[in-house]
């Protein structure tokens, strides 16, 4: 905690639990400590095999991080009003574009990348669903192309597209209803059934990704605002999917395992992973070691509603979770604590400085980082 003082920083520490064996290795790194832009992604954005950043109003080129203008960025309440990053090259002209959204807004929408170093992008609107979280992707209809799904707090949908070069920016929209069930805040995709097609997971039920339509599951109830995404997978290594999730607005990180009951159906078992810091509201799912097996990766946000949430003022800290099966026991890795480095409300993780293992990139309120992974 640069500018803190030895025995105050330890005491911090000792608050959550913080071991010196957690801290080694990892280091972080600043891109732009004076942002205010909560969403971020990696991507190669001018096409020189390079992996790029974009956050905001720009996006910077790697490996000096060079900023390039994209767009301006109204702020409003303390939010910009961009509320995710989504690369994916959406017209098919060979540049990544992003896509994105926002809770004032009440907006989804996507910017064109020009080409190499170009700017402005121009921005095309995708649909007005309402209040959103963030988005997340995946390919709910099996067309081999990713789909949107916004956390919207009301009116849920998602939406995928086709290319037309009528449409505008050549690329045209199809929104499509979820059940209200939806339609809260916390939101996942995955496979929970093992059925082959991703489904859609929410704090109170599931909704089943079905051949005849979306079928409700209310199964288990999380009993609190859940972070965008919860992340779907099999932690115990037992065949089946569990969730995992954070508490967004509170203290904790949890688990829910899936477990067959004596009459053959789901049964979900709530456990806690770690209670010691609050405000986990976004999380991705990345093996960071190497062994084959993914760890969440979480990190708390900063002023996520301006001073108002329990621990608002706490360090921040950015941590690796695993699950090792044999004993049942969730082991955490620090990757950063108490300086700048926290999690926003959209990130990735990926290699950002091509040594061939993934990194963690954290944006929000409290700046721009990177975090390097010490394992090459």
């Amino acid at each position: 905690m640069a500018g803190v003082h030895p025995m105050v920083l330890g005491l911090c520490l000792a608050a959550v639990g913080v071991t010196g064996a957690e801290l080694g290795g990892w280091r972080v790194h600043p891109i732009r400590p004076d942002l205010r832009f909560e969403a971020g992604a990696i991507a190669d954005l001018n096409g020189d095999g390079r992996a790029d950043v974009v956050c905001g109003s720009h996006w910077y080129e790697a490996p000096a991080w060079t900023p390039h203008f994209v767009r301006e960025i109204e702020e409003r309440e303390g939010y910009h009003l961009d509320f995710s990053a989504v690369p994916f090259d959406f017209d098919g002209d060979g540049w990544v574009d992003v896509a994105s959204g926002s809770w004032h807004g009440r907006d989804v929408f996507w910017l064109r990348n020009p080409g190499s170093v170009g700017g402005p992008w121009a921005r095309f609107e995708i649909g007005r669903p309402g209040t959103i979280e963030t988005l997340l992707t995946a390919d709910l209809d099996g067309d081999a192309q990713p789909d949107l799904i916004p956390n919207v707090v009301g009116r849920p949908v998602w939406y995928s597209f086709r290319r037309d070069r009528d449409a505008p920016g050549g690329v045209r929209w199809i929104e499509h209803p979820l059940p209200g069930q939806a339609g809260v805040h916390g939101l996942g995709v995955g496979d929970v059934d093992r059925d082959g097609r991703p489904d859609i997971v929410t704090p109170r039920g599931w909704l089943q990704n079905a051949p005849t339509g979306w079928v409700w599951f209310a199964e288990y109830d999380m009993k609190e605002r859940a972070s965008v995404p919860i992340l779907v997978g099999d932690w115990d290594g037992d065949g089946d999917a569990d969730l995992v999730w954070g508490s967004a607005h509170g203290y904790g990180v949890r688990w829910l395992e899936q477990r067959r009951g004596e009459s053959g159906g789901r049964v979900w078992v709530r456990h806690d992973v770690d209670t010691s810091w609050s405000q986990a509201h976004t999380m991705v799912a990345a093996d960071l070691d190497g062994d084959g097996r993914p760890e969440v990766i979480t990190g708390k946000r900063y002023w996520a509603h301006n001073g108002r949430d329990p621990g608002e003022f706490d360090p921040r800290i950015v941590v690796a979770y695993s699950l090792e099966p044999a004993s049942g026991r969730w082991r955490r890795r620090v990757l950063s604590f108490g300086g700048g480095a926290g999690f926003g409300i959209s990130t990735m993780v990926g290699d950002l400085d091509g040594d061939g293992d993934p990194d963690v990139l954290c944006p929000g309120k409290s700046g721009l980082y990177w975090i390097e992974n010490p394992a090459r």
